[in-house]
C-alpha cells in the first residue's frame, strides 16, 4: 500500500469515527424513553370486560412495533370482579411477548364500579399482594410491575369534601375511607414486593407540593408530609421507583407548569428513584377526544429533550378505534361498527411517526 492510499484510509477512518461520535452525542441529548400504554382501565364497556381479544390483539402488534426502539409496556387496570376476563387479556399479551404492567393501588379502583370488585375499594387498592405474587409465577418477568395512581390527588379531593363540603365526589361517598386515601402502609407493601421480584413501580400523580401550597393543604393536606413518606419509601427500596408527574390535573392547569416540572422533580433521582416520567394524558383537555395529538406530542417530546427516561399514555380509546366508554352494558364487539376496533387512530400514528415507529397497517 502507497502513501496515498495509507493517508486516504487514515483520512476515512477519522470521518467514520467523528461520525458515530456525532451519532452517540445526539443518542446522549435525546435519551431513549421507556413506554407505557394504559390499555384498559376497568370500565364495564372497555376491551377487557367486554372480553375483546381481538381488538386487543391489535393493540398489542402496535406495541410491538414500539418495542422496536423502546422498551415497551401494556398497562391494565386489576379490579374486574370476573377475573378470568383479565386473565385472558394477560394471556394474549404473554403468548405476544408484551410485558405489562397491573393498576394496583388507584383512584380507578375506588371511582370505577360496575364489574369491579377491588381488594379495597376504600382505599384503591384492586390486588392483595397474595394474588400479586400469584400473577407474578403465573407470567414470570412478562409482569414487569405495578402503577399506583392519584394517590395524592385523590386523598385532598376526599379531604375537601369531608372538610370543606366540596361535592367532587358525592356520588362515591358510600366508598369513602374513614381515615385518608394515601396511606404509606400501603405504599410500602406494593414497593416491597416490586423490589422482592426485581420489577419496578410507577407512581403518578398530578398533585405535589411544587404547585400546590396553599393554606388548605399545607394545614390539612399535609402533602409535603406525604410527599416525604414517597422519598423515604423510594430511599428505602432504590431502584425502584419511578416518579412521575401527571398532566390532567382538571381544568387544563397542568399546562402552566409544562416547562418547568422536570425541573421540580429531578431531585427524586438523588433520592433512589429509578427515574423520573411524565403520564401524557388526553385528559388535559375537555373532553379528551377533541384533544390536539401535537399538544400530547409536544409534551412527550420536551420531557425526552430533557431527560425524562418514562413515558406513559392515556386513554386507550384515544389512541386505538375503541367506543368511548360510559359504564354500561354494551358489547361493542357484536355491533358491525367497530369492526375494526383495536386499530390505531390517526392520532396514533402521528404519535408514531414522532418517536420515529411505523405502525402495521
Amino acid at each position: 500500500m502507497n502513501f496515498r492510499d495509507t493517508m486516504w484510509k487514515l483520512i476515512g477512518t477519522l470521518v467514520l469515527t467523528l461520525m458515530i461520535t456525532i451519532i452517540c452525542c445526539a443518542a446522549e441529548a435525546k435519551p431513549r424513553m421507556t413506554i407505557v400504554f394504559d390499555i384498559d382501565q376497568g370500565f364495564s364497556d372497555g376491551p377487557v370486560q367486554t372480553g375483546d381479544l381481538v381488538g386487543l390483539g391489535r393493540v398489542a402488534n402496535d406495541i410491538k412495533a414500539f418495542q422496536t426502539r423502546y422498551d415497551t409496556y401494556a398497562l391494565l387496570a386489576c379490579s374486574e370482579a370476573n377475573r378470568t376476563r383479565l386473565d385472558a387479556a394477560l394471556d394474549l399479551l404473554s403468548k405476544a411477548k408484551v410485558p405489562f404492567l397491573l393498576d394496583v393501588y388507584s383512584s380507578d379502583s375506588m371511582l370505577v364500579v360496575r364489574g369491579n370488585m377491588p381488594f379495597d375499594r376504600s382505599h384503591g387498592r384492586a390486588l392483595s399482594i397474595d394474588d400479586l405474587n400469584q400473577y407474578r409465577r403465573r407470567y414470570g418477568r412478562l409482569f414487569a410491575g405495578v402503577r399506583l395512581m392519584e394517590l395524592f390527588s385523590l386523598n385532598y379531593s376526599l379531604l375537601a369534601c369531608k372538610l370543606e363540603g366540596k361535592t367532587w365526589l358525592d356520588r362515591s361517598r358510600a366508598f369513602w375511607p374513614d381515615d385518608n386515601f394515601f396511606q404509606p402502609k400501603y405504599v410500602g407493601d406494593y414497593l416491597a414486593f416490586a423490589s422482592r421480584n426485581k420489577m419496578f413501580v410507577i407512581f403518578s400523580d398530578w398533585y405535589w407540593t411544587f404547585d400546590h401550597s396553599w393554606k388548605f393543604d399545607t394545614d390539612t393536606v399535609h402533602q409535603a408530609d406525604n410527599e416525604k413518606s414517597l422519598e423515604a419509601l423510594t430511599e428505602k427500596y432504590p431502584g425502584t421507583v419511578v416518579v412521575m408527574y401527571a398532566n390532567n390535573e382538571p381544568d387544563s392547569k397542568s399546562e402552566r407548569v409544562e416547562s418547568s416540572w422536570v425541573d421540580h422533580f429531578s431531585s427524586w433521582r438523588e433520592h433512589g428513584a429509578k427515574a423520573i416520567g411524565l403520564s401524557d394524558q388526553a385528559w388535559i383537555h375537555t373532553p379528551e377526544t377533541a384533544c390536539d395529538e401535537g399538544q400530547l406530542i409536544a409534551w412527550a417530546s420536551d420531557a425526552q429533550a430533557r431527560g425524562t427516561e418514562f413515558l406513559e399514555t392515556e386513554p386507550y380509546f384515544y389512541w386505538w378505534q375503541f367506543p368511548k366508554p360510559y359504564q354500561r352494558n354494551y358489547d361493542y364487539t357484536q355491533d358491525p361498527a367497530w369492526s375494526e376496533r383495536g386499530k390505531a387512530t390517526s392520532r396514533l400514528r402521528a404519535f408514531a411517526s414522532a418517536f420515529d415507529i411505523v405502525l402495521p397497517p
